[in-house]
């Protein structure tokens, strides 16, 4: 992907895959060739290390087997890069408060995108929020994340349609790799809320009916990696959605920058994307 037209704030996040992938691989090498490496290990500095380690390593083979191992290091996999695209998610939404102040009210104002009540923030937490935080910018930054983490049991799809309703961002939710990462976020909450078993909410969201509730949902590597580069994609898009629609810089930055510093406020209000007018 061309780095340029991407924010730092995706750049970021598809580093983290990368990285997330490249360790998940790594222990998955160490463990598959562990019994030469234990013949070779020079880092152990006692025999009593030693025999402890190789104790630990025969307690591993009698309770997990491979399919249990890979099953859980393929559950971690994508639990970090959904988990770190939520962040990401929050991220650019602080950029957007920031740079655009009205799209803040509009966010959590107290109308759901149909018309009908929706809770959002209330007087009495923003209050709660600027007691505990020094400055403006950390509470709009605490109040996108809170909101980006209850919308995330939600569904990705409920994320998409808040967005596009509150922010007017215009998101094209019929591409190819939408549906499928709408599945990847709801694999994700059944893995961190039910132990990767099938959930009636699951079933619900994904209309999967090759399943039932309570079933495993068993991962293998090249589900993960096809899902997850649809995923990238899709979350590709949407970056360059936001970059378009509310004119956000793209500076180049290094790509061993892991940094999460946010983008200074302004001194003044942009005018509102696109022509948009507001009240």
């Amino acid at each position: 992907m061309d780095r340029n037209v991407h924010t730092k704030e995706f750049r970021t996040f598809a580093h983290n895959v990368i990285r997330i992938q490249a360790i998940a691989a790594l222990l998955a090498s160490f463990f598959i060739n562990l019994d030469p490496l234990l013949d070779n290990l020079h880092i152990i500095e006692t025999e009593k290390e030693r025999r402890r380690l190789l104790k630990s390593w025969e307690l591993f083979e009698r309770m997990v087997t491979w399919e249990d191992y890979f099953q859980i290091m393929l559950e971690i996999v994508i639990s970090r890069e959904i988990d770190g695209f939520l962040t990401y998610l929050s991220q650019i939404l602080l950029r957007v408060f920031s740079e655009y102040p009205y799209t803040f009210k509009s966010f959590f104002d107290e109308t759901g995108r149909r018309g009908e009540a929706d809770k959002k923030v209330g007087m009495r937490d923003i209050l709660d929020y600027l007691l505990q935080y020094d400055n403006t910018k950390e509470v709009i930054k605490q109040l996108a994340q809170d909101q980006i983490d209850s919308l995330a049991h939600k569904g990705l799809d409920t994320i998409i349609d808040d967005v596009n309703g509150r922010l007017k961002l215009g998101f094209d939710k019929s591409m190819p790799e939408y549906k499928s990462s709408c599945e990847l976020v709801e694999i994700r909450n059944i893995i961190a809320h039910n132990g990767c078993h099938v959930s009636k909410i699951f079933l619900k969201r994904t209309q999967r009916s090759d399943l039932k509730v309570g079933d495993k949902f068993t991962l293998s590597d090249e589900f993960v990696k096809e899902e997850t580069g649809k995923f990238i994609k899709f979350a590709d898009v949407l970056d360059r959605k936001f970059i378009s629609h509310f004119k956000l810089t793209t500076d180049e930055i290094d790509t061993e920058d892991n940094s999460q510093d946010y983008p200074q406020e302004p001194d003044v209000e942009k005018e509102p994307p696109d022509g948009e007018q507001t009240s």
